[in-house]
């Protein structure tokens, strides 16, 4: 009797382990039938959630770490367009060597056209007005067609860039999220193209500052910058 039942509790007991292998098995899932959550992530991401993922390294800058002990700041937002864009792009191609010689050729192109036109067979006149043309009005409608596509392939355009300036650096912010942190150390050189302040970092990598936008605090702005970054550095018309 003893014996049958402690045969019946072993039985009972393999059941149960049974049961606790089986539901153990069923919690754990193959990883390869599990999505990978963070590829998951990435393709319901949008273009603009994607550069900040990969730009922030934390949550949203606070406002100490760009500004020091003096405890000044400048804040302000602006919004680059396809205007401001086509400003910065003419400033940067007219103001290059090659830009200066196109419009020097133009120029002369266009007076010797005035000059001679009388003089000169038709073909030569083709060409005359051909080379007046391509500085004066063709290069300016294929700079206004590649501003107007940067803004529109980019979503960081879409929205307004929030700025914090400090005597460390300042730092850019869209929607709540940190883009860019910068240190004056980095700033070469600071230029007004009559509507933009243009922040250079390098050749090509500026920051755009449309005027109007910054309105009163344009003083405060270049007082800022010119307080924090080696001399001769900012170029700006008074």
């Amino acid at each position: 009797m003893a014996k049958d039942a402690q045969e019946t509790m072993q039985q009972a007991e393999e059941q149960v382990d049974d049961v606790t292998i089986e539901k153990e098995t069923e919690d754990v899932k193959d990883p390869a039938d599990t999505p990978d959550e963070t590829i998951q992530q990435e393709e319901e991401e949008s273009p603009l959630d994607r550069i900040i993922r990969k730009r922030t390294k934390g949550p949203t800058i606070v406002r100490e770490e760009v500004i020091g002990e003096d405890g000044q700041s400048v804040e302000f937002s602006v919004k680059v367009g396809v205007k401001e864009m086509f400003d910065f792009l003419m400033y940067y191609n007219y103001h290059s060597f090659s830009g200066v010689l196109g419009m020097l050729i133009s120029v002369c192109s266009g007076v010797a056209l005035l000059m001679f036109h009388n003089s000169l067979d038709s073909l030569t006149n083709f060409i005359l007005v051909i080379l007046f043309l391509i500085y004066i009005v063709i290069n300016p409608i294929l700079i206004w067609n590649r501003a107007s596509k940067q803004i529109r392939s980019s979503d960081v355009f879409k929205y307004s860039m929030d700025y914090i300036l400090g005597s460390k650096g300042f730092n850019v912010t869209q929607r709540g999220q940190e883009l860019f942190r910068v240190p004056w150390d980095k700033v070469f050189r600071v230029k007004d193209t009559g509507k933009c302040l243009i922040i250079y970092l390098s050749r090509v990598n500026v920051y755009i500052l449309p005027k109007e936008q910054l309105a009163s605090k344009k003083a405060d702005v270049l007082q800022m910058i010119r307080a924090n970054t080696k001399k001769g550095t900012v170029k700006v018309r008074r």
